[in-house]
């Protein structure tokens, strides 16, 4: 457990893989999810923010994030496709 959650193959449903938490990122793997997405990832990384936490977010779509703090790139091995992503996902800047 980390942080309270699950090991990570046991966070699952129909869409999501796995769920895993490690140092300040997030990441989603997923089932497929109508072409071949299966084992694609999404990565929500925290990012300190002035006494505050900003969480940011890295798929296919969007391999690089421009923050306050710099740019974040993406070490995720197989990212999820933006047409598959949440909006806000495929922003430039978070």
């Amino acid at each position: 457990m980390y942080f309270g959650l699950a090991p990570a193959a046991s966070i699952s449903s129909k869409y999501t893989q796995s769920v895993s938490v490690l140092s300040n990122a997030i990441t989603i793997t997923y089932n497929e999810l109508g072409n071949s997405t299966t084992g694609d990832q999404l990565q929500l990384v925290a990012v300190p923010a002035g006494g505050s936490i900003n969480w940011v977010c890295i798929s296919g779509a969007n391999p690089t994030v421009t923050t306050s703090q710099g740019s974040i790139t993406s070490t995720l091995t197989k990212a999820l496709p933006g047409k598959y992503a949440p909006a806000n996902c495929r922003l430039a800047t978070q």
